[in-house]
């Protein structure tokens, strides 16, 4: 069911200082897009240390999103197929899988311009 909505009162919420619109900026520039999109993507890295991570929509955008400002994919699939596949039990597979992990991660930053500070 719908319910009417007056709009002086819509208007109303919308000029209070509470109102989302003051809270938050309206647009991001690129390379905010881009750090936040790194940040999210440090925490998958820091996840997928010894386990796998789901195949997720959200991880999908969040690579998609990051391969659309970068020159080469290649990055963003080896980090795709390294974090998703399963840990092997032997500490070396463990080990290599880390180094993977972080060549990968090493590479988006560098395909994008931007230092990793780990």
């Amino acid at each position: 069911m719908i319910l009417p909505v007056r709009l002086d009162t819509v208007a109303a919420a919308l000029d209070s200082p509470r109102s989302v619109r003051h809270s938050f900026p309206m647009r991001f520039t690129r390379e905010q897009l881009i750090s936040k999109a790194l940040q999210a993507l440090e925490e998958v890295h820091d996840q997928a240390q010894d386990k796998a991570v789901p195949k997720s929509l959200q991880l999908r955008f969040l690579l998609a999103s990051l391969g659309a400002h970068m020159p080469e994919r290649w990055p963003v699939d080896r980090f795709w197929q390294t974090v998703t596949e399963a840990p092997y039990g032997v500490d070396a597979d463990r080990f290599g899988r880390k180094q993977s992990i972080t060549n990968a991660i090493a590479g988006v930053y560098h395909q994008l311009g931007f230092k990793r500070e780990r």
